[in-house]
């Protein structure tokens, strides 16, 4: 999805918010379709809260704090390559964990779990480390000419 989003804004035709729309539109009706296979539909509109003014408010400042963050992904994506907005997203999922970890005491401190945050990190930080001697190198290499 990254990758195609990344093709398709190359084209100067189209905007980041137009390709977003799209984006949503071709995906609502799959999304429709599973969640009304699924029963989650019906659960939706049957839900006690709908009447509950603080809780609207609540839906609707987390529907916005969605769409800022489909933003910046799709910025992300625009401005870098889809590999880099891969990984800062395992970056903050990496970040995540760690708060959570430290943060709340029902975390399993397995040794599968801790190995699997040690690789995390190590792959976050070493593409960051080669990512940056790549730019370093490009413009140590631009200027020479």
């Amino acid at each position: 999805c990254l990758w195609s989003n990344k093709k398709i804004s190359e084209n100067e035709s189209f905007h980041l918010f137009d390709i977003m729309l799209y984006n949503n539109v071709l995906s609502l009706f799959p999304i429709l379709l599973l969640t009304l296979f699924s029963g989650n539909l019906q659960k939706t509109f049957e839900f006690e809260l709908w009447s509950s003014w603080d809780f609207v408010v609540c839906f609707a400042f987390s529907s916005g704090l969605a769409f800022v963050l489909n933003y910046s992904i799709f910025l992300c994506t625009q401005v870098h390559s889809p590999l880099t907005t891969s990984v800062i997203g395992n970056l903050k999922n990496l970040v995540t964990d760690l708060v959570g970890l430290f943060a709340f005491n029902d975390v399993k401190r397995t040794p599968l779990y801790m190995t699997g945050i040690l690789i995390a990190t190590l792959g976050a930080l070493l593409y960051s480390y080669f990512k940056t001697m790549t730019i370093l190198s490009r413009s140590k290499v631009r200027s020479r000419y």
